[in-house]
């Protein structure tokens, strides 16, 4: 099979397929969405690794930088908290920022 022009999404979607995946895959899956600006699959990618893991480490954090990314600040501070609750990676300053716009 020829790879060379299949998108980087392909490849997720395709070690998503597997059995006993890990959460995280969803989480990356979904964090890589939000780097190629497809806000809308980033957001259900990641609501998806939540409703699987309930405490998908860095899901909220991601949820938080892509309403951040849309302009959507209330809703960013709203999950940043819930990621720093659920022991999410955040820079210094970020909840301070969203929270106060």
């Amino acid at each position: 099979m020829c790879y060379q022009n299949h998108t980087p999404s392909i490849f997720f979607e395709m070690a998503l397929k597997k059995p006993n995946l890990d959460i995280t895959a969803h989480v990356d899956f979904g964090r890589f969405l939000h780097t190629q600006k497809r806000y809308d699959e980033s957001l259900e990618r990641l609501h998806m690794a939540l409703q699987l893991e309930p405490k998908a480490l860095n899901a909220r954090a991601h949820i938080s930088f892509v309403h951040f990314k849309l302009g959507e600040f209330e809703k960013a501070c709203e999950w940043g908290k819930r990621a720093e609750e659920n022991g999410g990676e955040l820079e210094p300053g970020y909840l301070d920022d969203m929270c106060n716009r």
